[in-house]
C-alpha cells in the first residue's frame, strides 16, 4: 500500500512563565531576528540605491549630418551638411558630395547593430585636406528598467601632419551619464529635442550650427552619447576626391546606471537579511534543541507519540 500522506511528530516543552527556560526561548528569537538584520545593515549597502543594467538601445540615424573638411591654411574648409539653410549661408565654402548610409541588423533582432556613412567630396588640384570632423545625429532609445527617448550625437575629429585622400574612423556609439537615471513610470524625454537650436523655426546665424557651440551645450546635458574606442586610419596623398568613412557600433550591452524603486530596494534588503537569517537561525535552533533536549532548563515535556495523559 503507497504512503499517501506523513506528519511529524513533536516533542513540546512545557513551563511557567518568566521561568528561565522561559527567558532563554525569548531571548533566542530575538537573537535569530536582530543579530541577522545587525549583520547584514552592516554590509554595505543595504538599501540598494544605485545599480546598473546593460540593455541593447534602438538607434536610429536620423540623416541630419554636418561634415568640415578644413585644408592647411585659415578658411581653406569646405562644409557639407543636410541643412540647406546652412549649406546657402556658407556660401563657396560649401561642396556638394556623394553621401550614401545605411543601417545594419546583423543579428536579426530588429534594433541596428551598426550605422555605416560614407561620404566623397570632390577636390580641386590646389585643395588639400588635413582635417576632418562631422557631427551626425541619431534617434536614441531605451525600454528596459529606464524609459527614455531623446535625440543624441556622434562627433568625429581627426588632424593629420600630411594631407590625405581619406579617412576611415571605426568606433561605438555609447551612451554617457553625469548622474543616475530614476527608475518611473513615464518615459524620460527631457533631451528629445534638436541638439542644433532653432531660431524662428530653422537656422539662420552659423552661430547656431558651429562646433564650438554646438558640444558644449550638448555635453552639458546629462545624457549623452560619445563616438569612443575610436579607430581613425588616415590616407595620406593628394587625390581628386577626399573620402570619408565612418562605421558607429552600437553596443550589444549598454550599462545603464540606475536608481532602482522601492520594490527593487526592498527585494535586494529582504534577500540579503534571509540569507544570514538561515545560517543565525540554524545556529541557534541546534543550540535551543540540544538545551531543552538535554533538559538544561527544568521544564514538562510532552512527546506526540505517546497518550496525551503520559507527561513527564
Amino acid at each position: 500500500m503507497p504512503q499517501i500522506y506523513a506528519a511529524p511528530l513533536m516533542r513540546r516543552y512545557f513551563g511557567p512563565s518568566y521561568s528561565s527556560g522561559y527567558l532563554f526561548r525569548l531571548l533566542s528569537i530575538a537573537v535569530q531576528v536582530v543579530i541577522p538584520f545587525v549583520i547584514s545593515y552592516s554590509i554595505k549597502p543595504f538599501w540598494l540605491t544605485e545599480s546598473w543594467y546593460s540593455e541593447q538601445p534602438t538607434v536610429t540615424f536620423k540623416h541630419q549630418m554636418i561634415v568640415m573638411l578644413e585644408g592647411s591654411t585659415p578658411g581653406s574648409d569646405l562644409i557639407w551638411s543636410t541643412y540647406d539653410q546652412l549649406n546657402t549661408m556658407v556660401g563657396s565654402k560649401f561642396r556638394v558630395a556623394e553621401v550614401q548610409s545605411r543601417s545594419e541588423d546583423t543579428n536579426l533582432d530588429g534594433k541596428p547593430d551598426e550605422v555605416y556613412i560614407y561620404a566623397r567630396f570632390p577636390l580641386t588640384s590646389t585643395e588639400k585636406i588635413y582635417h576632418a570632423r562631422f557631427i551626425t545625429f541619431f534617434d536614441y532609445q531605451l525600454t528596459d528598467r529606464i524609459d527614455l527617448q531623446m535625440e543624441s550625437a556622434a562627433y568625429f575629429d581627426h588632424t593629420s601632419t600630411v594631407s590625405g585622400s581619406s579617412c576611415f574612423v571605426k568606433g561605438t556609439l555609447e551612451l554617457k551619464q553625469k548622474s543616475i537615471l530614476p527608475v518611473t513610470n513615464s518615459i524620460r524625454s527631457v533631451y528629445n529635442e534638436t541638439i542644433i537650436a532653432a531660431s524662428n523655426g530653422g537656422i539662420n546665424s552659423i552661430k547656431q550650427v558651429l562646433f564650438t557651440t554646438v558640444i558644449p551645450d550638448y555635453l552639458a546635458r546629462n545624457e549623452t552619447t560619445a563616438y569612443t574606442t575610436q579607430y581613425p586610419i588616415w590616407t595620406a596623398g593628394a587625390s581628386t576626391s577626399f573620402v570619408l568613412e565612418a562605421r558607429l557600433e552600437i553596443p550589444y550591452q549598454q550599462m545603464v546606471h540606475y536608481q532602482p524603486g522601492v520594490l527593487e530596494c526592498l527585494r535586494y534588503a529582504i534577500v540579503q537579511y534571509l540569507v544570514i537569517y538561515v545560517f543565525v537561525g540554524a545556529i541557534c535552533g541546534a543550540a535551543t534543541h540540544f538545551l531543552f533536549e538535554n533538559q538544561v532548563f527544568e521544564t514538562r515535556v510532552h512527546d506526540d507519540s505517546r497518550p496525551k495523559n503520559r507527561l513527564h
